[in-house]
């Protein structure tokens, strides 16, 4: 019979790390996250009852904080240990938003065999996690519908003949840990249905060149808006200026999801209608989306980055938070523009803290960018911060996540 395991310790349920990575089809659309968990604040995971922790973070991520505000309308992949996986211990949510992780070390044999036939049978997906192909799992792989291709175990010149074997079942393959776009494009030739991976937010170097005069322009708008001296009417006049910035402003603020009763026809009246903070944040968009061909989602890491830097800034007390939402938002700008990031803040003037930040993760405002990257990549080790609890670093990603996506969705076009 299944037991419910019941969280004992409400503590512990409020001090819990949790961080999303997307998953993407080979349009570079995302269809899903893994949620990745860690409970502990300590350096290294001091688990007495795995089952009983598994319990509680997947109430805490899933229940207490809700499955949307981490993964919005999106699945989310979960790994889980064996006892979930045979039917001793229940899974608190529907079937359809998640994926269930098998890790490549449980053991194959027919009790786990006979639990996974049966929550396939109640209509979850399976996924085998960290694989290469070796023969003991056939038996897993004639149950299985996604198979995660462990990329760094397996040489580039075998890597075909991995794909040959899995695809003599009906399996979706997931390419994992892509590091770069040349291993994207070489898994996406092979047939690779899925990709996970830090290729996006790696910068493709393909030469010394300066950055054009209009992301110079840009930059330098960047900067104005997420000044402490931020000024409407300048800002304004910058945007209005590029007759391209100001079509993308009009028609995002014109777009249904805002709700506005009727059409904005200026700049102005959009201000006076959202209020700076909200067309600051707008604005900087438009304005990084005119920095880079690079898929949307890329745009919203940065954006998220900024806006959990932000949060931390503030919980920090720090004296200038917008100077924290500045460095979340360039610390990706190498991979949005395939420059290195120190030629590219060269003709900027940017804060002399802000550089260092961003260069050599100086200073506190560089170890908050540090634990967002930490966060992003389950680097659990690097995402203490200071004197603030996990709770509160929890919470102000969660939230960071939640607004980006709210934010997005109101900017999406009809």
């Amino acid at each position: 019979m299944s037991q419910v395991v019941q969280p004992h310790n409400t503590d512990r349920l409020r001090d819990v790390y949790l961080a999303r990575q997307p998953i993407f089809d080979a349009n570079l659309n995302v269809v899903a996250y893994e949620v990745l968990f860690r409970n502990s604040v300590e350096n290294r995971v001091t688990i007495e009852d795995q089952n009983q922790a598994t319990s509680e973070l997947l109430v805490n991520a899933f229940i207490e904080i809700g499955l949307k505000a981490v993964v919005g309308e999106h699945r989310a992949f979960v790994n889980l240990p064996r006892e979930f996986l045979t039917g001793n211990y229940p899974l608190p949510l529907e079937a359809d938003r998640l994926v269930l992780e098998i890790l490549e070390d449980v053991v194959i044999d027919d009790e786990l065999l006979e639990g996974v036939g049966q929550l396939v049978e109640r209509g979850h997906t399976i996924a085998l996690d960290d694989v290469v192909f070796r023969e003991d799992l056939r038996p897993l792989l004639q149950l299985a519908q996604i198979v995660k291709v462990e990329l760094p175990a397996i040489p580039n010149h075998e890597l075909a003949n991995h794909v040959k074997q899995f695809r003599q079942y009906p399996v979706t393959l997931l390419a994992e840990k892509v590091e770069t776009s040349e291993e994207f494009e070489f898994c996406k030739a092979l047939g690779f249905n899925l990709f996970q991976g830090y290729f996006l937010s790696r910068p493709v170097m393909l030469n010394s060149r300066r950055p054009r005069n209009s992301q110079l322009a840009i930059l330098q708008l960047i900067k104005n808006l997420a000044g402490p001296n931020f000024k409407i009417d300048k800002v304004e006049r910058t945007i209005q200026s590029d007759v391209t910035l100001t079509y993308k402003m009009l028609h995002y603020i014109n777009s249904s999801q805002f709700g506005m009763h009727h059409k904005i026809s200026s700049l102005r009246q959009a201000i006076m209608l959202l209020g700076p903070s909200r067309i600051r944040t707008l604005a900087t968009l438009v304005s990084l989306s005119g920095f880079t061909s690079k898929p949307c989602e890329l745009l919203k890491t940065a954006l998220q980055r900024a806006m959990f830097c932000e949060r931390i800034g503030r919980l920090t007390h720090a004296n200038e938070v917008q100077s924290y939402f500045v460095a979340g938002l360039l610390s990706l700008l190498d991979a949005l523009a395939d420059m290195p990031l120190r030629e590219l803040l060269k003709p900027v003037p940017l804060d002399e803290e802000i550089k260092a930040a961003l260069l050599d993760h100086d200073g506190p405002l560089g170890a908050t960018v540090r634990y967002a990257i930490a966060l992003e990549r389950a680097d659990w080790d690097r995402v203490p911060c200071g004197t603030l609890t996990s709770a509160e670093i929890r919470t102000a990603y969660v939230e960071s996540l939640r607004e980006v996506d709210t934010f997005w969705a109101e900017i999406a076009s009809e």
